[in-house]
């Protein structure tokens, strides 16, 4: 391999280097296109993600000057900040930064930052499916949330087992979001796999409601 130093043009250096299957021809390449083609396949086995929460936001100012600043750290390939959700999703190459490292840059900015708990998994009891239909439609539709990392419904047991990102959304978010598919979740307790427990089910799901439903079932 020789190289070239007279050849250069605005894509930057360039080396020569020869086809193994005639080594009389020579192949220009350019050295900045190798170095951003290794860079960018370094970067894509490296990515990985990470959600943050984030607290003391107020405004889309608060939001632009996170992801300009966060942004622009060593290792970050991606981040986008939701004002809403008091969080920033962030992709990073694991090689050059951590979630620690990205918390603490958060926290000098003069916000409160938090890193998100482990997967949590856990089992609502449902009422009103009649078919396979109806087991299809409630884990389609929550699989589209943020958050749900899987769910399994059994149409038999009248449950559905959901693991889920506890930093993005809680139990009782799940529940609302099946009660709106026109089906009624709640939240077994420890002695019965099918009896709702009426502490911290929603409004839809009050004591009274419950019996009424009980009553009615017989």
């Amino acid at each position: 391999m020789t190289k070239n130093n007279d050849k250069e043009d605005d894509i930057g250096e360039h080396i020569i280097l020869f086809d193994s299957a005639d080594p009389t021809i020579p192949v220009e390449v350019s050295l900045e296109s190798e170095f951003l083609k290794r860079t960018c396949d370094e970067e894509d086995e490296e990515k990985e993600e990470v959600v943050v929460g984030v607290e003391g936001m107020t405004c889309q100012s608060c939001v632009r000057n996170i992801e300009e600043n966060i942004g622009k750290q060593s290792g970050i390939i991606s981040i986008k900040v939701s004002l809403q959700n008091k969080n920033a999703k962030i992709s990073y190459n694991s090689l050059r930064t951590d979630p620690q490292r990205i918390k603490e840059a958060i926290e000098d900015m003069g916000f409160d930052a938090s890193l998100p708990e482990s997967e949590r998994t856990t089992v609502i009891h449902i009422e009103g499916m009649t078919c396979q239909s109806c087991v299809n439609n409630i884990q389609s539709k929550l699989k589209e949330r943020d958050g749900v990392i899987s769910i399994k419904v059994n149409l038999e047991n009248k449950s559905g087992e959901i693991v889920y990102n506890p930093s993005l959304l809680g139990v009782e978010d799940l529940c609302e979001a099946i009660d709106d598919m026109g089906f009624e979740a709640s939240v077994p307790n420890q002695t019965s796999s099918h009896a709702p427990r009426t502490e911290g089910l929603s409004s839809k799901n009050s004591t009274k409601d419950l019996e009424a439903k009980d009553e009615k079932r017989k």
